[in-house]
């Protein structure tokens, strides 16, 4: 059975993003749909060494290497990946938190 939180955060300069994680039961996978800029992006679960990382290789014409959500002590960042590899990014929105 899958579970759905939603959450609203704000960030630095005010930049506003609102995600949904999905959990798809105790074994199954966790996603994370993020409201952002008037469009949803889907992003699957992916591997951090600490906090909750999630990572899709789609995105807005301009990170056109796709997008990573990254949740640590309270705290996100929203990045894209640079050239479309996946072990570099740059920043869109730092300084998450929930409101």
């Amino acid at each position: 059975m899958a579970t759905e939180r939603s959450f609203s955060y704000t960030c630095d300069l005010g930049k506003k993003i609102s995600v949904t994680y999905i959990h798809r039961g105790s074994n199954g996978p966790t996603f994370a749909v993020l409201k952002w800029n008037g469009a949803d992006y889907g992003l699957t679960e992916a591997i951090s060494a600490s906090g909750a990382r999630y990572a899709g290789l789609n995105g807005p014409a301009d990170a056109r290497g796709g997008l990573e959500w990254w949740e640590h002590q309270g705290e996100a960042t929203l990045s894209t990946f640079v050239n479309g590899d996946t072990t570099k990014t740059q920043a869109l929105l730092t300084g998450c938190k929930t409101d």
